[in-house]
């Protein structure tokens, strides 16, 4: 798979990864095991943007996700994206995820119950394919490691030249 992407996320506490913290401390307990809940999915096309490992301009798609946990441990996070082409309302994971990517808010245990994430995938070739709708599905993991259902939204890839739906 050839295409990869970026995660901005937004929500309560202090955004950032010094780097010198592990993304997955988790001290103390929430008041329950709730597990996160991907909700108001939505995807649209990007345009043209540099692709910041290797400087080239693609063809890029950002997905965006409400996400919440009752419980209030996304201090730290785990964000899958997974695709497939049949447009039945669930999204297919036995080929594996698209690409996984961690994120982490410094900020007191079970203080973070919601977050805004922004995926931008960057297409660069090979699957997913340009001008082609899918089903693109979100799976976000808690710092407890508890891991939410699967959002899942319809979305078309952008063109090639372009970076627009057509």
């Amino acid at each position: 798979m050839r295409a990869w992407w970026l995660v901005i996320a937004a929500g309560c506490g202090n955004k950032g990864d010094s780097g010198t913290e592990p993304l997955y401390t988790y001290i103390g307990e929430c008041d329950s095991d709730a597990a996160p809940v991907v909700a108001d999915m939505f995807c649209e096309s990007t345009g043209i943007q540099t692709y910041p490992i290797t400087g080239e301009d693609v063809p890029t798609l950002t997905i965006s996700a409400d996400v919440s946990d009752e419980d209030g441990d996304l201090t730290s996070y785990t964000a899958q994206v997974f695709f497939d082409e049949t447009l039945d309302g669930v999204v297919d994971t036995d080929a594996g995820a698209l690409s996984e990517a961690e994120g982490s808010y410094h900020a007191d245990v079970c203080t973070v119950p919601s977050l805004i994430l922004n995926m931008v995938v960057y297409l660069r070739g090979g699957e997913p394919l340009y001008d082609t709708t899918y089903e693109w599905g979100l799976q976000v993991t808690d710092a407890a490691g508890n891991a939410g259902e699967i959002g899942v939204v319809e979305c078309a890839t952008p063109s090639e030249k372009t970076g627009d739906t057509e």
